[in-house]
């Protein structure tokens, strides 16, 4: 999956950890490279982070069965 899909209620592996995306934003500045700014909730320590992918980078869904 591509990082410009993210919606919220998704779940991501990032980095061997399980996070829940809260929010997703496509940031656009006058110049420079668009990317996509997150809001991702831990599902183990329940921490709120922020992270920025860039647009197309390629991003591991995880299934919670």
């Amino acid at each position: 999956m591509m990082s410009n899909q993210l919606t919220p209620g998704m779940t991501l592996k990032v980095d061997g950890v399980v996070y829940r995306v809260e929010s997703s934003i496509k940031v656009t500045v006058a110049k420079g490279v668009p990317f996509i700014k997150t809001k991702l909730r831990n599902l183990i320590n329940d921490e709120l982070s922020e992270r920025n992918f860039k647009v197309g980078q390629e991003v591991d869904e995880a299934a919670l069965v």
